[in-house]
């Protein structure tokens, strides 16, 4: 009985100790995952016997199908790798002749250059340019002629571009070249070649101008002029008077014309600005001849009140002015000692004066616009050398002034005339007198968008924007018989409308306001040497 009992409880440990063998014959199996005799890995076996040791060589053997990859790292003889050595080594890119520089001459990438050449690791990447940048030789997908000058214009990408009226419906016309007066176009008529058909339209006839001549009681009124409409759409303007040497304030009291005397200095008020208040008061800067000094005069309701804005060695005869939210003064001007462009506000109690550019000589008119938030906005010429003059514009938010060159045509002496529009960007007219014609900017955002106004010629341009920020420009272009006419140019759904606004005649000093219709109200010099103020009133468009 013993032995059956030690016999029974032996075979029961043989089962035992057998149960769990994957190979109950004791072979080892690959692809079990476990490694048994015979093998050197299963389920984990290397791909790769790299010792990142240059002075070994790795092979490997075996295979992972089989359970058997084996690595085996052989010296090699001799071996003493170093950077510097003159040898590119397994683990060096370059040694004794790395690169300094990468160009893969692609424009459309940026070269990098990685590593060192002590370390031996001289390495060039690239990353590919995606933003729209002028003059960098590229123009990335996504960009066109208006975001990059790199960009050649393409008709049917949906953006009108330099030399297309229009491009799918896309129609800014500010980038077209001149059209003709009276031409229509809509976004559904451009045609294949992005342009569109010339239909003659009578927008705005000759008959829809009104035009009369204000005298002052002695028979002058001026030459130099400024307008303003008040709260009744009536015209105001500050006038100065030539022939006598007078500054005047003229305006419509609805059924005739007040005209008073300013300033009872004499020989006062060349190139006037005026700006009405929220109370219809009128304020405006203007030179004092007789002693070489800017001023600035505001009505109280009963008097002129008359301040000096800079001594005899810091003002010169062009001046701009603009109030702001309180209703304080500020007046953009040229220095004439040193003809830097300055700029003045007045903080209730004195003038504060600050310049704005100290690195050209400035020539011309400048003027001066506030934004919504009080921000100053200059439009002005500089001199660049002896032959070239540029279109300048300056802005401040309160620190450091930005100035941008618009256009390196703005010409010599030349007239230029700043807005802002509702979305605070700046559109600017401006009289090319290298070319003779009259050219509008405006700000994109992004780049300044230039166009010819007339290129049939044009001076002393006025702008100013309707509701919808369509740019309207008064100027004057001088005929063949050497008289002048003064013009109205607006941009339409094809280009710019030109419209004669009076007869044939002497014009400049040319100034525009729109009344609250959008209509246009335009003074002017109705002679030269005996000048009276000029009138015209359009109905349209």
């Amino acid at each position: 009985m013993r032995i059956l009992s030690f016999s029974l409880f032996g075979a029961l440990w043989l089962v035992a100790a057998g149960c769990g063998d994957d190979s109950p014959s004791g072979d080892p199996v690959c692809g079990n995952g476990v490694v048994e005799a015979g093998e050197t890995c299963d389920g984990s076996c290397v791909a790769d016997c790299d010792d990142d040791n240059p002075c070994t060589l790795d092979t490997l053997s075996g295979s992972p199908e089989q359970c058997d990859v084996v690595c085996d790292h052989e010296t090699v003889a001799g071996c003493d790798p170093f950077c510097g050595n003159g040898q590119i080594e397994p683990w060096e890119t370059c040694d004794g002749s790395c690169i300094t520089q990468c160009d893969d001459g692609d424009a459309c990438t940026m070269d990098v250059l990685t590593g060192s050449a002590d370390t031996c690791d001289v390495a060039c990447g690239a990353v590919d340019i995606t933003w729209c940048v002028s003059s960098d030789g590229c123009c990335p997908s996504g960009c066109d002629a208006l975001s990059d000058v790199d960009c050649a214009p393409t008709c049917g990408n949906g953006v009108a571009e330099e030399g297309e009226a229009c491009d799918g419906g896309d129609t800014r016309a500010v980038l077209c070249p001149d059209l003709e007066p009276g031409t229509l176009g809509v976004p559904d008529a451009c045609q294949s070649d992005c342009q569109f058909p010339s239909v003659l339209t009578a927008c705005c006839a000759d008959d829809a101008w009104t035009n009369e001549v204000i005298d002052s009681p002695d028979g002058h009124v001026g030459s130099d002029n400024s307008i303003a409409m008040d709260a009744s759409d009536f015209p105001c303007w500050a006038t100065f008077d030539n022939v006598n040497s007078v500054l005047r304030y003229v305006r419509y009291n609805g059924t005739g014309w007040d005209v008073q005397r300013v300033d009872q200095s004499a020989d006062v008020g060349g190139s006037p600005s005026l700006v009405l208040d929220a109370t219809g008061f009128p304020h405006i800067g203007y030179f004092d001849n007789a002693n070489q000094i800017l001023k600035y005069a505001r009505y109280n309701g009963s008097a002129w009140v008359i301040r000096v804005v800079t001594g005899s060695d810091g003002a010169n005869n062009h001046s701009s002015l603009a109030l702001d939210s309180a209703g304080r003064p500020h007046i953009a001007y040229n220095d004439q000692t040193s003809n830097f462009l300055k700029y003045a506000r007045f903080d209730g109690s004195d003038w504060i004066h600050e310049t704005v550019d100290a690195s050209s000589y400035v020539r011309g008119t400048q003027h001066l616009t506030l934004d919504s938030a009080d921000r100053p906005h200059i439009s002005y010429i500089s001199h660049i050398d002896f032959t070239n003059d540029a279109l300048m514009y300056a802005s401040s938010s309160g620190g450091a002034w930005m100035i941008q060159q618009v256009d390196p045509d703005g010409g010599m002496d030349s007239m230029s005339h700043v807005v802002i529009d509702s979305a605070g960007h700046p559109h600017i007219a401006y009289h090319d007198s290298n070319n003779d014609i009259p050219k509008y900017a405006r700000w994109s955002g992004g780049v300044w968008l230039i166009a010819v106004v007339d290129n049939s010629g044009g001076w002393e341009p006025a702008l100013a924007l309707d509701a919808s920020d369509r740019p309207y420009i008064a100027y004057h272009v001088t005929t063949q018989s050497s008289n002048s006419v003064q013009r109205l140019a607006y941009l339409s759904g094809a280009g710019w409308v030109r419209v004669n606004t009076c007869p044939p005649g002497l014009h400049g000093g040319i100034s525009m306001a729109l009344d609250s219709a959008g209509h246009p109200h335009i003074g002017s010099r109705g002679g030269m040497s005996q000048p009276s103020l000029k009138y015209s009133h359009m109905t349209c468009p």
